[in-house]
């Protein structure tokens, strides 16, 4: 399997929750991630990085550790590696239980409110 099929299904699955999953470009800066992940309106806080790797490879590069710690003391949610559909299937899971109860937690004006553009 491809590292792109993976990242596919994981963009897809996400998305059909409410998430936003952005390929990073970032000319002139090697080891970035390969996705960010925004949250759903309701769920305010920080993005979410990820790196996919196809079945088989070796975990992130040490400049890949380190701008994910960099990114991190940023404030940036970092995510652990993604190398199978099974790995990107239990992250997807995680995210969307603890949408959940971001969601259960939220007040429903809060919730409209987040959802209309501000002016």
């Amino acid at each position: 399997m491809l590292e792109s099929a993976i990242e596919k299904g994981f963009k897809t699955l996400l998305e059909s929750r409410g998430f936003k999953v952005l390929k990073l470009g970032t000319p002139g800066t090697i080891g970035a991630p390969d996705r960010m992940i925004l949250r759903p309106r309701y769920w305010p806080g920080p993005p979410m990085v990820v790196e996919f790797k196809k079945p088989g490879a070796p975990p992130p590069r040490k400049v890949q550790a380190a701008i994910a710690l960099d990114w991190a003391s940023r404030g940036v949610h970092v995510l652990p590696y993604i190398n199978s559909r099974e790995r990107a299937n239990e992250v997807v899971e995680w995210l969307i239980e603890q949408s959940r109860e971001a969601y259960s937690r939220a007040k429903p004006d809060e919730i409209y409110d987040r959802a209309l553009p501000k002016e």
